[in-house]
């Protein structure tokens, strides 16, 4: 997945996830809006751990456009919700404090990576042969970018 230049979520899912009345449709190009103008924060976390060129894992998307919606409803007040200052503020908290997680590479949203600080499993590759030697090597180089 690439770094994009928009939001991450749209307005349905911003309903869903933090208003607390049955948003208007007339309401989704405002609250659009709202989240493209947040996604630029997740965007500068995702580039400067570099992971706007992998392939993101499977729960990357969903985690990160929930990150997009709270960053809205925390910084903006969206024509449906109607957060008390103490809901906005923990909701600022607890993505300041992911896309920490995400900028210091704690968090990785790339298919088949552990992050820095999550144990990971391994499995010895023997070679049993120049072709397996040769498969394991490649691996190795496209895992680890050499």
């Amino acid at each position: 997945m690439s770094c994009q230049n928009d939001r991450y979520a749209d307005a349905r899912l911003y309903a869903q996830l933090v208003c607390s009345r049955t948003h208007n449709p007339e309401d989704e190009p405002s609250i659009n809006q709202r989240l493209n103008f947040v996604a630029g924060s997740i965007t500068a976390a995702i580039a400067a751990s570099d992971q706007c060129s992998c392939t993101w894992a499977g729960w990357a998307e969903n985690y990160i456009a929930t990150l997009n919606v709270y960053l809205a409803a925390a910084l903006q007040d969206c024509p449906c919700s109607q957060l008390s200052d103490d809901d906005k503020n923990r909701y600022l908290e607890y993505v300041n404090g992911e896309l920490e997680k995400i900028r210091t590479g704690e968090i990785s949203l790339c298919a088949g990576d552990t992050a820095k600080t999550y144990p990971a499993i391994g499995i010895i590759n023997i070679g049993w042969n120049k072709f397996a030697q040769a498969d394991i090597i490649e691996k190795r180089e496209q895992r680890e970018g050499f």
